[in-house]
C-alpha cells in the first residue's frame, strides 16, 4: 500500500465529461467540417499539380561508359528472323514454338 500522505489530485477531461458528450450534432457543425475536408482537399490538389508540373529532371548520364553504351544500345537493330514471343505463355508452348520456328 503506497502513502500518498493525503494529497488529492483531481483530472478532469473535458471530452469525457458525460454532459458535453450528450450535445446535439446541429447542422452548422457538419457544414464547418464539409468546408474544412473542402479546403483541404483542394489543398491537396493544388500541391499535387504543382509536383506534377515541376516533372522530373532530365539529367545527362554522368559516366562516358554509360553514354556510350546507351549510344551503341540505340544503334542495335532487330533483325528481321527475330522470334518474339509472350513469356507469359506456358513453357511447353513456348519450347514448341522455339523448335517449330527453328525447323526441329
Amino acid at each position: 500500500m503506497i502513502d500518498s500522505g493525503g494529497v488529492h489530485t483531481l483530472v478532469t477531461i473535458a471530452g469525457l465529461d458525460p454532459a458535453h458528450l450528450r450535445g446535439r450534432v446541429t447542422g452548422s457543425m457538419i457544414i464547418r467540417l464539409l468546408r474544412g475536408l473542402g479546403q483541404t482537399t483542394l489543398g491537396v490538389v493544388a500541391l499535387a499539380a504543382s509536383a506534377a508540373a515541376q516533372g522530373a529532371p532530365n539529367q545527362p548520364a554522368s559516366n562516358p561508359a554509360c553514354v556510350r553504351l546507351e549510344s551503341q544500345l540505340a544503334a542495335l537493330e532487330e533483325p528481321p528472323d527475330a522470334l518474339t514471343m509472350d513469356a507469359a505463355r506456358p513453357l511447353d508452348v513456348l519450347v514448341e514454338t522455339i523448335e517449330r520456328e527453328l525447323g526441329r
